[in-house]
């Protein structure tokens, strides 16, 4: 029998900032929702945009990693496999839990972008030396 091929391979954006934590063995584990934008055709055949939700699974150095330069927002691609988990809600009730554990991820976007809201324009001065320019 073949074997088979559990991979998931995504662009988005995260929809929180990643929460770290510790296990019991003292292994960094972060965790975070990812939007994926996304089009579809309505049932009127017009196009209207849709969003798909995914809660990522980050662990030892990528956790640590994550959770220190992620943030709400940011773009981010991500490569890894799906896992289900099985819980218990609120009602007792189990059901299951479908995670992408990521082997690998890049931020996307420039190291320190800033909402274009915070942005301050720079204005260039002239400075005045006295000196020619091959001198500066």
């Amino acid at each position: 029998m073949a074997r088979g091929l559990n991979r998931v391979t995504l662009i988005g954006n995260l929809g929180n900032d990643p929460e770290l934590r510790y296990t019991a063995d003292g292994i960094a584990m972060a965790t975070a929702s990812l939007a994926v934008n996304g089009f579809r055709r309505a049932s009127d055949g017009e196009r209207e945009e849709s969003v798909e939700w995914f809660r990522l699974v980050f662990f030892d150095r990528q956790a640590e990693t994550m959770s220190t330069y992620g943030a709400k927002g940011k773009p981010v691609f991500v490569e890894g496999r799906l896992q289900t988990r099985p819980y218990a809600d609120r009602n007792g009730v189990i059901r299951t839990a479908i995670e992408v554990v990521v082997a690998q991820f890049l931020l996307l976007g420039t190291a320190n972008a800033v909402p274009e809201e915070e942005r301050v324009e720079a204005k260039a001065e002239t400075v005045e030396t006295g000196a020619p320019i091959a001198a500066r």
